[in-house]
């Protein structure tokens, strides 16, 4: 009786008819199967291309805050200007930042500040690529308090924005880099500037920094928290 059964499979003229759904339907099981494939590897490899962007964001923005706060340290030990110093005491602001908006005490860009500390270190670490970036600096206040001020601002951060941030404390003798002259011909110094009110002494009552005096009763005039957040626009 098998064989009667297998003759009549190979005999009747209907045969192709009968086989052709069972071929389309094991056509689409292996497109299916195919495409599930290749669906997975190209998620595979999107994964990995944005986990070694992030990788590579983050070593940039620890290049950058690592020499920025040796840049920053030496500056206060009278040193070459960091640019948490590179301020205008006169003018109350980062210097040149009014260029870029006039009404802006910060940067957008640094394209019209040549001589500004953050400009080469940028430039090192990031070159011509398509890069973000935020600095702010974060202190206390006299009533101990945080506060936050602008330094570099290029926008809202992207979803794949990293941070990086250093402190350093600054000291009642420190001079920012455009500070003014004291009424004894010496550069005026954070201390007799009376921090961010401008009621200072010594000539230099009409100069202020961006961050107060946190300890006036101390040598130490206040803690500062340099934030960079980069990200690829």
């Amino acid at each position: 009786m098998s064989d009667d059964r297998q003759s009549w499979w190979l005999t009747r003229e209907d045969r192709g008819a009968l086989w052709i759904p069972r071929a389309i339907l094991a056509a689409g099981i292996i497109i299916g199967a195919v495409f599930l494939v290749a669906s997975g590897e190209i998620t595979q490899r999107s994964s990995q291309a944005e986990e070694l962007e992030q990788e590579k964001l983050s070593r940039q923005a620890e290049d950058i805050i690592t020499i920025l706060d040796a840049t920053n340290r030496l500056a206060t030990e009278g040193g070459s200007p960091g640019f948490v110093l590179y301020w205008n005491a006169r003018e109350i602001r980062f210097i040149n930042s009014h260029i870029d908006d006039p009404g802006d005490d910060y940067y957008t860009t640094l394209e019209n500040s040549p001589n500004n500390p953050l400009r080469p270190v940028l430039q090192k670490t990031l070159g011509p690529e398509a890069v973000g970036v935020n600095i702010h600096v974060r202190y206390q206040t006299g009533d101990g308090t945080l506060n936050r001020t602008r330094v570099l601002y290029q926008g809202p951060p992207g979803q794949n924005a990293v941070r990086e941030s250093r402190n350093i404390l600054l000291s009642d003798d420190v001079t920012p880099t455009l500070g003014g002259t004291s009424s004894d011909g010496d550069a005026c110094t954070l201390g007799e500037m009376g921090g961010s009110t401008g009621t200072g002494t010594n000539g230099c009552t009409d100069k202020a920094f961006y961050a107060p005096d946190a300890s006036p009763n101390s040598s130490v005039y206040n803690a500062i928290r340099v934030q960079i957040t980069i990200w690829e626009t």
